[in-house]
C-alpha cells in the first residue's frame, strides 16, 4: 500500500493552487532525487547505470497525484515503503550502515540527505558528487525569487526537523561539491568478507581489520561467490567522502590475490580538487602509489613480478 507524502512551496508570491509553470520542475527533479537517495542508501552509489533491477523500479516508483493550497503550494505524491517494494533487501545481512528502516519511503531517505547537508556533514555516506549535482539543477527556482523555500514531507522527521531545500542549503550543497574529493584509481589487497547479489554490493577486510565497501560496476557479482574468505585484489577507483575518507570502491575486476599484491593494502584518501586551498592528505594519495609502498617492499619479488604489480595498478 503505497504512502502519501507532501512538499510544501513556499513563495513572497503565495501561488496557493495557482502553480507557476517552473513547479513542474519540481515534478521532474524530486523522483531523481529520490532514486539517487535511495541507491545511496543501498548501494552507496547514486548512478545506476546500466539496466535497473526489479527492487529498485518498486522502491523508486514516485507518482505525482495532485495539489492543493491557499498561501503556500502543496504537491502530493504516493510512494512505497521500501520493505514492500524491495523486501528482498532487508531478508540479508546489512551492508551499508545507512540502510533505511522498511517503513520508510524514498521521501524519507531524501529527508536523510538534505539532514547531512543541512548539518555540512562532510564525513556522510548518504550522497556523492553525483547526487549533489543533481541537487544543484534546482538553484534556478530559488535565484529566480520563484520559491524560498521547499519542505520536504518526512514522517521521520518531525518536531522542528523537516527536511527543507532553500538557497542556505544549496549553498552549503555546492560547497560541498565543490571540495570532494575526485576519484581516482585503486589496487587493494584484502580478504573477500561480503556479497550481495541484489546490490552488486561486496566488502574487503585488510589486514589491518579495516573494513572497504564496494560496488562491482562490471560482471555478475554473483560469479565471485568462490573467493569469498579468500585473499583478492580489487582493481577500480576509489570514490571519496567529502572529508577524504573512502565513501566506496567502484571496481572493475576483483580476482585471486597474488603474493606481490600484498604491497597494496593502504586505503587511499582523498585530496581536494584543483583550485581549493587546502588539500587532504593520508594514505597512498598523500604520496602516490609507488610511495605509499616504499618501506614495505618484501625484497624477493623478481623485477618482472614488480613490473606486472605497477603495470596493473597504472
Amino acid at each position: 500500500m503505497p504512502e502519501t507524502r507532501r512538499i510544501i512551496l513556499t513563495s513572497d508570491h503565495h501561488y496557493g493552487k495557482r502553480l507557476p509553470p517552473q513547479v513542474g520542475m519540481v515534478i521532474q527533479w524530486l523522483p531523481v532525487l529520490i532514486a539517487d537517495s535511495v541507491s545511496m542508501a543501498f548501494r552507496r552509489q547514486s548512478r545506476f547505470p546500466g539496466k535497473k533491477p526489479g527492487w529498485f523500479k518498486a522502491a523508486t516508483d514516485i507518482r505525482f497525484i495532485g495539489h492543493e493550497g491557499d498561501d503556500a503550494s502543496e504537491l502530493i505524491f504516493e510512494a512505497p515503503r521500501l520493505g514492500e517494494a524491495a523486501p528482498e533487501l532487508y531478508q540479508q545481512p546489512e551492508l551499508w550502515p545507512s540502510r533505511p528502516e522498511p517503513v520508510d519511503t524514498g521521501f524519507e531517505v531524501l529527508g536523510d540527505v538534505l539532514a547531512d547537508i543541512s548539518s555540512d556533514c562532510r564525513d556522510s555516506d548518504r550522497y556523492d558528487r553525483g547526487l549533489l549535482k543533481h541537487i544543484l539543477k534546482l538553484r534556478s527556482l530559488f535565484q529566480r525569487g520563484i520559491f524560498g523555500d521547499i519542505e520536504v514531507g518526512s514522517q521521520r522527521h518531525k518536531n522542528g526537523m523537516t527536511p527543507h531545500l532553500n538557497r542556505t542549503v544549496l549553498h552549503t550543497a555546492e560547497s560541498i561539491h565543490r571540495t570532494t574529493p575526485l576519484p581516482r584509481r585503486l589496487k587493494l589487497y584484502g580478504t573477500l568478507d561480503m556479497l550481495r547479489a541484489s546490490t552488486q554490493g561486496f566488502e574487503i577486510r585488510l589486514d589491518s581489520g579495516e573494513k572497504a565497501p564496494g560496488v562491482l560496476v562490471q560482471g555478475d557479482v554473483r560469479q565471485l561467490q568462490g573467493l569469498l574468505g579468500c585473499p583478492v585484489t580489487v582493481y577500480g577507483t576509489a570514490v571519496f567522502r567529502p572529508s577524504g575518507r573512502l565513501l566506496r570502491i567502484d571496481a572493475n575486476e576483483i580476482v585471486p590475490a597474488l603474493e606481490q599484491d600484498r604491497f597494496f593494502t593502504t586505503i587511499p584518501r582523498g585530496t581536494l580538487p584543483p583550485g581549493c586551498s587546502k588539500r587532504i592528505i593520508g594514505g597512498q594519495a598523500a604520496r602516490g602509489e609507488l610511495a605509499a609502498i616504499v618501506g614495505k617492499w618484501p625484497g624477493d619479488e623478481t623485477d618482472e613480478q614488480i613490473q606486472e604489480a605497477l603495470r596493473r595498478l597504472s
